[in-house]
């Protein structure tokens, strides 16, 4: 499956994002395009003074983006803020478009900051979603499983979780900007919250956290896609993708760098039956893939034997109606005592 991740050029018009989109597939010809989180709408409209609309109807932006995935035949995950008529508010949402099943899934993002986030008085004024179960689902597109990470939800413990319970193929990290930029926070004519400007500095261990996550909590590729805004590459923006059994292929600018970010794409190749096998079952994995675990055959197993008992447990939650599961043997023991 050819997914491509990328640091799209600045753009300041729908028009122009999705010409530019346009070109990108027509280029790249892709299984699976990811663009960043809020590639349509959001603060940066307020942040370049564009005069576009800050957030859209979903139709309005699902239409033309299934268009080119039909065009193209290939599946987009773009990232949008959106005016849920349903909920009555607005949400930081990402979408993931199948050229012929259309929207097969969207979340929407739970950790805002203050300078989008409605209790903060921000001028955006975005609601978060507040249901971690509706984050522990995936999205087909292509042949494979697709979940969402939003930005700095890398630091969430309990997204994380609920990640590792969509059990998808691999994970899209969809970022605002550089992960080691900070905006400085303002407020407008209103005495409402936005972002003014930015200041730099370290990752606070961002990178080694996606690392960290891609080996252990789900156990899965984490492909990364960063907007531009224009800032300098010491803001490091992250494109490509983090694998647990094969070598990285992220690209990012080194500590150092300087000059504008630029337009940059990753290509990659990424097998879901060899994301799928690699964490459940070493003899389907040489079966479908004709390849071994990566690893130590002992490291794999006790990860494998793990998995397949928490897929057990909630199975067994799943059905259960109330109080603790117990196994067979268990049952058994305790009418034995009766």
């Amino acid at each position: 499956m050819k997914v491509v991740s990328c640091v799209p050029r600045q753009s300041y018009s729908f028009a122009d994002k999705l010409d530019w989109l346009d070109a990108a597939l027509k280029t790249h010809k892709p299984d699976l395009f990811v663009t960043p989180q809020e590639y349509f709408g959001g603060v940066q409209q307020m942040f370049f003074k564009t005069g576009e609309p800050l957030s859209y109807k979903a139709e309005d932006v699902v239409n033309p983006i299934h268009e080119l995935a039909k065009s193209y035949d290939c599946g987009i995950a773009f990232g949008a803020v959106i005016d849920d008529p349903l909920l009555r508010e607005r949400r930081e949402r990402i979408f993931v478009v199948d050229p012929a099943r259309g929207v097969t899934g969207t979340f929407d993002k739970m950790m805002l900051p203050a300078y989008d986030h409605i209790d903060a008085k921000s001028e955006i004024a975005i609601s978060p979603e507040t249901i971690f179960k509706k984050r522990a689902r995936s999205a087909y597109v292509k042949g494979a499983e697709v979940t969402i990470l939003f930005c700095w939800e890398v630091w969430s413990n309990f997204i994380w979780h609920a990640l590792a319970k969509a059990d998808a193929d691999f994970v899209l990290s969809m970022i605002k900007f550089g992960i080691a930029g900070y905006p400085t926070k303002g407020k407008d004519d209103q005495g409402r919250a936005c972002v003014t400007g930015f200041g730099y500095g370290d990752d606070g261990g961002w990178l080694r956290r996606l690392q960290s996550a891609a080996e252990f909590d789900v156990a899965a590729p984490i492909v990364c896609a960063t907007n531009s805004w224009d800032q300098p590459k010491r803001s490091r923006p992250l494109c490509g993708t983090i694998f647990p059994y094969d070598d990285d292929t992220l690209a990012y600018p080194p500590k150092g760098s300087r000059g504008t970010i630029e337009e940059l794409f990753v290509v990659d190749e990424i097998d879901p039956k060899k994301c799928r096998y690699s964490r459940e079952n070493k003899f389907k994995l040489h079966e479908e893939t004709g390849e071994w675990p990566s690893t130590t055959v002992r490291a794999k197993t006790m990860m494998w034997k793990v998995r397949r008992m928490e897929r057990k447990f909630e199975a067994l939650a799943t059905n259960a109606p109330t109080g603790p599961v117990l196994s067979r043997r268990s049952r058994s023991s305790q009418l034995k005592g009766r």
